[in-house]
C-alpha cells in the first residue's frame, strides 16, 4: 500500500509540473510573483509562424482592385467588364465577402431594364461559393451580404496541417455582367463594399475588416470615334491594386494556444500510464494476500 501511494504521489507531483507550463499561475502564499513576457517587433503577417494573435486583425493582408469599370455600347445590351484580381498575401486563409454596393448620389435616369452581375471565380481546387452575386435588378440596387470565395493563405494552406506549396487558392477573379438598354451615353458610379475575414489555423475564430472598391460603368457608348465618352478597355490593367491590410502596435502575448494540446496529450499519457501501474501493483498486492490467506 506504500507503494502504491508513493506512486500516486509521484504521478501528481509530475502531472502539478505539467500543468506549470500553461497559460496561468497561481501567486499562493508570497507577495509578488514573475509573468515572462515576450513581445514581437515588426511582425510579418505574411509569416504563418508570425506571433500574431489569432484574433488579431493584423492578418489581414489582401491585394484587390482600386477601381472598376464595366460598359456596353447602344448597339449591344451586353455589359462587358475586365477581370480583376483579388489576392490574399496573408499567412492565414481569408474568407471574402461582398458585403454591401452602394449609388453615386448623382446616378440617375437609370434603364429599367437594367442587370448587374458580380461574377467570381477560384480555382479548381477552391471553387467559388457564389459564383454570380445579383447587385441591380430592373434598374434598382437588390445587392445583400453575400460570401464569395474562401482564400487560402500565401502558402497554401486552409489549416496548419496542410504542406506548404506555392500559393494557388489564395487568389480569385471577378468581372461583372448583365444588360441594359440605353441609347445615350450614361456614365454610373458605385462602391462595392468588400469585408475579410481572418480565419484562424488553431481555433474555430474569425476576425474582419471592410473595404471598398470603385465600380464606374458607362452604358450606351457610341461606337463611332471622337467625344468625351471612355473608351470601352482593351486588358485588365487598367489602374494599380492595392494591398487591404491593418498594421500596429502588436500586444504581446504567449504561444499558450500552439502548446495547449500537446501538453494536453502528453497528461493523458502520464495519466493512462500512472492508471496501469498503479492497476498492476493493486493486482500484485491483491494476490500477495491471497496467498497468505
Amino acid at each position: 500500500m506504500k507503494k502504491i501511494l508513493s506512486t500516486l504521489m509521484i504521478s501528481m507531483t509530475v502531472l502539478m509540473g505539467v500543468q506549470a507550463v500553461s497559460a496561468d499561475q497561481t501567486v499562493d502564499g508570497k507577495s509578488t510573483g514573475d509573468i515572462p513576457v515576450k513581445g514581437t517587433l515588426g511582425a510579418d503577417n505574411t509569416d504563418p509562424g508570425t506571433s500574431i494573435p489569432e484574433t488579431d486583425p493584423a492578418w489581414i493582408n489582401v491585394t484587390i482592385p482600386t477601381d472598376t469599370i464595366f460598359y456596353n455600347t447602344a448597339a449591344k445590351k451586353d455589359i462587358n467588364a475586365p477581370t480583376y484580381s483579388i489576392v490574399n498575401n496573408s499567412g492565414r486563409p481569408v474568407k471574402v465577402t461582398a458585403d454591401s454596393f452602394t449609388s453615386d448620389s448623382n446616378n440617375a435616369g437609370m434603364p429599367t431594364d437594367f442587370k448587374l452581375n458580380l461574377n467570381v471565380t477560384g480555382t479548381t481546387g477552391n471553387p467559388a461559393k457564389s459564383a454570380s452575386t445579383e447587385l441591380i435588378k430592373n434598374g434598382t440596387i437588390t445587392a445583400k451580404s453575400t460570401e464569395l470565395i474562401t482564400l487560402a493563405n500565401n502558402a497554401n494552406q486552409f489549416k496548419a496541417s496542410d504542406p506548404v506549396a506555392t500559393g494557388v487558392d489564395n487568389k480569385a477573379t471577378f468581372i461583372f455582367s448583365g444588360t441594359a438598354t440605353s441609347a445615350t451615353a450614361l456614365v454610373l458610379h458605385y462602391t462595392l463594399g468588400m469585408k475579410f475575414d481572418a480565419i484562424s489555423f488553431w481555433w474555430m475564430k474569425v476576425i474582419f475588416m471592410k473595404n471598398e472598391i470603385a465600380v464606374s460603368g458607362q452604358l450606351g457608348m457610341k461606337d463611332e470615334s471622337g467625344g468625351d465618352h471612355e473608351k470601352p478597355p482593351t486588358d485588365n490593367n487598367q489602374g494599380p491594386n492595392y494591398i487591404v491590410q491593418e498594421q500596429k502596435d502588436l500586444p504581446t502575448m504567449g504561444e499558450s494556444q500552439h502548446v495547449a494540446l500537446p501538453i494536453v496529450g502528453l497528461a493523458i499519457l502520464i495519466l493512462i500510464f500512472v492508471l496501469l501501474v498503479v492497476s498492476k501493483m493493486i493486482f500484485a498486492h491483491t494476490k500477495c494476500n491471497l496467498k497468505a490467506w
